[in-house]
């Protein structure tokens, strides 16, 4: 009973919705919102480019598991171009600044796997 409830919680924290073909990810306490293309954190809110939005619906929607830059790439740009995969860590830097921002706190949300690429760190 006790992995039970423990299984039904972890599954209300991670729990999603469909919006207009966009996804709504509730994880620890932020909102990724798929209708605004923002990101929420207690009261506070911050807008999202729409290839921000991909790369943390990628992240968030597997918390602690590692997405190449390959992976994020793909998420980003689906055509099949060739672009150099440093690209990513530009989009890493300026989501982690605007999540610094809006949570007014040092905690690296966003882990990077050296050599690997970025997954969510979940706390």
């Amino acid at each position: 009973e006790l992995i039970t409830r423990i299984r039904v919680q972890k599954r209300r924290l991670h729990q999603s919705d469909r919006t207009n073909g966009y996804e709504t990810i509730y994880l620890d306490d932020f909102i990724l919102n798929g209708e605004s293309m923002s990101l929420d954190f207690g009261d506070k809110s911050t807008q999202l480019t729409l290839s921000e939005y991909h790369i943390l619906g990628l992240l968030m929607g597997r918390p602690g598991a590692a997405r190449t830059r390959d992976e994020l790439l793909m998420a980003v740009y689906a055509q099949d171009i060739y672009l150099c995969d440093r690209v990513i860590d530009n989009y890493i830097k300026r989501i982690r600044t605007k999540i610094r921002d809006l949570t007014e706190s040092k905690t690296q949300y966003i882990r990077t796997f050296y050599g690997v690429g970025y997954g969510w760190s979940s706390l």
